[in-house]
């Protein structure tokens, strides 16, 4: 199966749910985040 690549944008408080959620899908790459806050 071909892998999805996604881009999270905005990584406050809840891109901590967001990863979590991603690592139940086999085939989900995480391939950028981004954020206004360079931390």
């Amino acid at each position: 199966m071909e892998r999805l690549k996604v881009g999270i944008i905005g990584c406050g408080n809840i891109s901590g749910i967001y990863f979590t959620n991603c690592k139940k899908f086999e085939n989900l790459e995480v391939a950028a985040c981004a954020d206004l806050i360079i931390e």
